[in-house]
């Protein structure tokens, strides 16, 4: 019989279990994952992201049409909240969970498990929406 971490990894869930875990000892602050603003107020919503892997041209992120990306979104990258737009994607296609994106203006060095912070460029929907005057 497995036991310690090894066994908790091998059943489902395990990862919901152990970030549950840390929530609560207040050793991570919960927050739903996908494309939000990261300060009350601010426009332009933002996701950190996890590189799943990177193939030719094509970059395969952790986010999705259920965190807020869509075939056509264009977003900007940064390795850090704070830091300078490193380079920018353009969503090829999406899934509810997965995305496949395109290096736009030129690539920049990405690898598989790098993480990302990522800014949609898209106009919000009120404006699209808002008569021209």
């Amino acid at each position: 019989m497995e036991t310690g971490v090894k066994a908790a990894r091998s059943g489902p869930g395990w990862a919901a279990a152990l970030l549950a875990a840390l929530a609560s000892a207040g050793g991570l602050h919960a927050q739903e994952p996908g494309l939000h603003a990261q300060e009350p107020g601010q426009a332009v919503p933002t996701a950190t992201v996890e590189v799943r892997q990177v193939a030719g041209a094509n970059i395969y992120l952790d986010l999705g049409t259920d965190g807020g990306l869509a075939a056509g979104d264009t977003v900007n990258v940064r390795r850090t909240d704070d830091g300078p737009v490193v380079g920018r994607l353009a969503v090829v296609a999406a899934t509810t969970t997965r995305s496949v994106l395109a290096f736009v203006d030129g690539s920049f060095p990405l690898a598989g498990g790098d993480s990302l912070v990522v800014e949609l460029l898209r106009a919000p929907v009120e404006a699209l929406a808002a008569p021209a005057r």
